[in-house]
């Protein structure tokens, strides 16, 4: 039957539905049941970068290709007879370095003569494990093996 328009009220519905197709609605906020489950990864409480363990030995005899971090001084296992001492690491390839003393938050080295340098202060007596990272330019993080020292 026609509308006093003139239109019949099967075309109206039409597009009164179509608008209501249009308006933009947010997507559904992910929850337990409905975000994706990544396999073998925890969540923290800041999310960590990504590092790559640097396995490599330090070798005088070649030019390493970066990124490339050793942790120069103190050797593994030396003993540190001060209560302070400036840790030399062998760089490579790094827009950024940061040492961890005991598993403490990342902190910042600077760089001087060729080496990254961190000047340790205040060093408790007893064992310690020092490790560090190098940032490449791309992002990527690459992180020493753990370094043990006591004093």
């Amino acid at each position: 039957m026609p509308a006093k328009n003139g239109s019949t009220s099967a075309p109206q519905a039409q597009v009164n539905s179509t608008a209501a197709s249009m308006k933009r609605v947010a997507p559904p906020k992910p929850n337990a049941t409905t975000a994706p489950k990544k396999a073998g990864r925890k969540k923290s409480a800041a999310a960590a970068p990504t590092e790559i363990l640097f396995k490599d030995k330090p070798n005088p005899a070649l030019s390493p290709a970066p990124p490339f971090i050793w942790i120069d001084h103190p050797q593994q296992d030396e003993r540190l007879y001060a209560s302070h001492y400036s840790i030399r690491l062998g760089v490579g390839g790094a827009i950024e370095v940061e040492i961890s003393i005991d598993r403490s938050p990342w902190r910042p080295c600077r760089f001087d003569s060729g080496y990254w340098w961190f000047d340790w202060h205040d060093i408790p007596v007893g064992k310690h494990v020092l490790a560090a990272r190098l940032k490449t330019s791309g992002g990527q993080w690459y992180r020493t093996p753990p370094r043990n020292v006591e004093r």
